[in-house]
């Protein structure tokens, strides 16, 4: 009974990397050698793949990281854009609705004059805003593309592979040096 229980509540050793990156040597199939025999095949990371591996799961996070920036961007500028599209509605409704009016006091004219004049700034600000959300939208394709790749290139070269801790151990240190 005792021993159910621990084996529900302790995490396997051999449970593969499927969820987020970061979790292949948090949660990969790390393994000890027997006897000091280390035996490598194709699913098997050598302290040179591992080293790969480490590399490109700190390019992908900081792509993770990059993708955020850029959409906080995207966002800000949608959110602009928007803003500038509830003016123009708004100015437009009220030109429309007094374009065939007849104004009798200058300030009714002035003030006529002055929604015009607003609407003919809303316009070139607006193409330039969406000018400018276009080009961040491509530029932030091109990084999700990027992304991807190394999100790929991580799946297939690294997660759900075995290693030997001490491999590990050993990629780490050599990196921090």
């Amino acid at each position: 009974m005792i021993f159910l229980a621990l084996c529900i509540i302790l995490p396997s050793t051999q449970v593969d990397a499927r969820k987020g990156l970061g979790s292949l040597f948090k949660l990969g199939r790390a393994a000890k050698a027997i006897n000091g025999a280390k035996h490598y095949n194709s699913g098997t990371l050598t302290v040179e793949q591992l080293k790969t591996c480490l590399l490109l799961e700190k390019k992908v996070g900081s792509s993770e990281i990059n993708l955020s920036s850029k959409r906080g961007n995207i966002e800000n500028k949608v959110e602009k854009i928007k803003k500038i599209e509830r003016e123009i509605s708004t100015v437009k409704k009220y030109l429309d609705i007094n374009q065939s009016a007849t104004f009798y006091t200058q300030q009714k004219v002035d003030e006529f004059n002055l929604k015009v004049e607003r609407y003919n700034q809303l316009i070139p600000a607006y193409n330039r805003e969406l000018e400018t959300y276009k080009s961040l939208q491509s530029i932030y394709n091109k990084s999700v593309d990027l992304h991807n790749k190394l999100a790929n290139t991580f799946q297939v070269s690294c997660a759900g592979k075995r290693y030997y801790t001490d491999d590990l151990v050993s990629a780490k240190s050599a990196l921090s040096n």
